[in-house]
Formats: structure tokens, sequence, C-alpha cells
């Protein structure tokens, strides 16, 4: 393995590995078992940094900044800086389109912190979600299984052995239990309906429908209290969809298709 050192930021694309180490950005091919290096990072890269993916982009969270790797053209570009308190020791992992930091550090190894973060690609923002129930901590492992995430073990001066699995449907429940917001008919077939106040559009509001691995499939804007989303394109089957704005998430779950 190229790069020495340990504690590498590191991330998977399109069943390649790519890890951050001596400055540089290393892509392992498990077809030929070899590494390509790809040059300098946008950044200097501290040892308690992390990666990530969403998608087919990966992502790399600094203390001094948020970047995002692009593979197909082997571009990084810089992303909005992340709002938290903590600045290192983070918990990552990319779900359903989205990417979710919790815990780290606050100042260098103490006091740490619970709190935990959504970011969303498409718009280039973050949005804070309720903290972690468990105790505050850093170098927690973390990793995404399907639609949801998980994070657990690390330290805040006790060495933790508790495990945590992160529902994204469930994120977006208490913000639900505020607004009456409705998704139907649901088993649907061609269309789905979404009643939304009209308050609540006053920010831009979308849909994401995706598939039982995750995958992004449909997009639409909410434009009125009640509008119509042609489903028709989309195969009989179990999905995944979120409804949020650009401040916040409305409500998130299941959509069955006939």
């Amino acid at each position: 393995c190229p790069g020495g050192s340990s504690d590498h930021p590191s991330f998977t694309v399109n069943n390649r590995g790519y890890f951050v180490g001596s400055s540089n950005l290393y892509e392992y091919d498990p077809t030929f078992d070899n590494w390509i290096m790809h040059g300098s990072l946008p950044t200097g890269v501290w040892s308690w940094d992390k990666a990530f993916n969403i998608d087919d982009k990966g992502y790399l969270l600094t203390d001094n900044g948020f970047y995002e790797y692009k593979p197909s053209t082997d571009n990084w570009a810089s992303r909005a800086n992340f709002p938290g308190e903590a600045v290192g020791g983070w918990s990552c992992f990319g779900i359903n389109g989205m990417g979710y930091v919790a815990t780290g550090y606050i100042s260098f190894l103490n006091p740490t912190s619970r709190q935990t973060w959504q970011y969303d690609p498409q718009v280039n923002e973050w949005y804070q979600l309720s903290d972690l129930p468990g105790s505050t901590r850093r170098f927690s492992s973390s990793f995404a299984i399907g639609n949801k995430g998980y994070l657990g073990t690390g330290t805040n001066g006790t060495n933790l052995k508790d495990f945590w699995e992160f529902d994204q449907t469930l994120a977006a429940k208490e913000i639900e239990d505020q607004i009456n917001v409705s998704v139907y008919p649901n088993p649907a077939t061609d269309y789905v309906t979404i009643s939304i106040p009209k308050l609540a559009l006053q920010d831009q509001t979308v849909i994401k429908i995706y598939n039982t691995e995750g995958k992004l499939v449909m997009s639409s804007e909410i434009i009125q209290k009640n509008s119509k989303i042609n489903i028709n394109s989309l195969p009989s089957g179990v999905y995944y969809y979120q409804l949020y704005s650009t401040k916040q998430s409305y409500k998130a779950g299941k959509l069955f298709i006939k």
C-alpha cells in the first residue's frame, strides 16, 4: 500500500477504493490488484480527518474545509464548510444521496460532541438533525449498509462499546409531526400527490425517490400546495422517498409502486 502512515481518510466509489496519504489521493483497482496515484489534494490533511462517498463522488472533511472528488473527471471542488461544533475525529457515512457527519472532538481531543449533521450535495447545504442519543465521543467506527448508517465504539476519555443504527426515515419524523404533510396514494400506480402547507413552500421544496439499493431514481421540485408527481416510468416495487426544503427535511418513508 502506498502513502505510508495510518488513519487515512478513505471512501469507495464504483467498486474502487480511495484513500488519502502523504498529501496525495490513491485509487485501488481490485480487478488488477494495483494502485494509481492521482496527485496532490486541494488541502492539507490531518490524521483524524474523514472521508465518505455519496453515490458516485467522494467527500473529504478536514478542519479547514470540505471538498468533493469526482472520479470520472479526476477533479476536486470546494463545498460548503461543515458548520458543526466538532473539528476532527468525526463519524461519517453516505446513504440515499445524502452525507452524514456526527460526533467528533470540539477542541483538541476534548470536549467531545454528539451533534449530527446532514449534507445535501444537490443544493450544497448542511442541516442539523437530532443529536446522537448516546454518549459524546471521538474516533468512532462508522459505515453504511443499504439505506441505513451505523456508528459505534470510540472514546471520550472512557472507551465505549455501544453501537447505533441511523434510519433516515426516522430522522425526519420530528419535523413531520409538526407539519401536516401527506404523500398519497400509497401504494401508487401512475402518480403520487404531495400535499404540503403553503407556508412550507416559501423555500425550494423537493421530493427524492430512491430504490432499495439507495440509488436516486427520481427527483422533482414541489411548487404548489398539492402537487402530482408522475411515477409511471418507475417499475413496480418498493422505494424510499424524502421530502425536504433548502432548510429542513419534512417527511421520509417507503413508497410502494404497483
